[in-house]
């Protein structure tokens, strides 16, 4: 205890100072090289794992497209296509959707 006691500050093990990127000289720091930007999630990714990007993404899936068996009409939600079919072709007896 006494020894503890007797101790100044100098001798206390000195402390490290966190340098921070913003603090350090220009030269030392790096961009990453090859580097973009998702458009959907704007996650930052190598350029070179682009399609493995794409694929996982969780905002980039595509959207199953479903389309009206008497017209072209096209649309991702079926609800869409189920009021387009009793819209425009209430008529017909065909009221049938492709998925």
């Amino acid at each position: 205890m006494k020894r503890f006691l007797s101790m100044t500050q100098d001798d206390l093990p000195q402390q490290t100072k966190k340098v921070y990127a913003c603090e350090k000289d220009i030269r030392y720091l790096t961009k990453p090289k090859d580097t973009i930007r998702c458009n959907s999630c704007s996650v930052l990714y190598e350029l070179v794992h682009k399609q493995e990007h794409l694929k996982s993404c969780p905002k980039n899936k595509q959207r199953r497209k479903y389309a009206c068996a008497t017209c072209t009409f096209q649309h991702t939600d079926i609800k869409e296509i189920e009021k387009h079919v009793e819209l425009m072709h209430k008529k017909s007896k065909s009221k049938k959707v492709r998925l």
